[in-house]
Order: structure tokens, then C-alpha cells, then sequence
């Protein structure tokens, strides 16, 4: 009885923390991409100041 509520606890813990780092993969792809667009933004302003 108790080893199963263990288990149990376990598996939901594994579950919970591969949901973290899916979660911590998602937002850090969006800060990628949030990053690279204001980056070519800047750049593409620079090009045309400069024509």
C-alpha cells in the first residue's frame, strides 16, 4: 500500500519536473526568438539610416 502511493508520488513528481523544463524550453525558445527579431529589427534600422 504505501510503496504504491510512492510510486505514485514519484511518477508525478518525474511528470511535474519534465513539464518544468518543457515549460523552461518554451519560454527560453520565445526569449530566442523575442531576441533574434529585435536584433534583426535594429539592424534593418541601422541599414537604412545608413541609406
Amino acid at each position: 500500500m504505501y510503496r504504491s502511493v510512492t510510486n505514485s508520488t514519484c511518477s508525478w513528481k518525474r511528470i511535474k519536473m519534465k513539464r518544468n523544463r518543457l515549460y523552461e524550453s518554451r519560454t527560453h525558445l520565445l526569449a530566442e526568438a523575442i531576441h533574434f527579431q529585435v536584433g534583426l529589427s535594429t539592424i534593418w534600422k541601422s541599414e537604412r539610416a545608413i541609406d
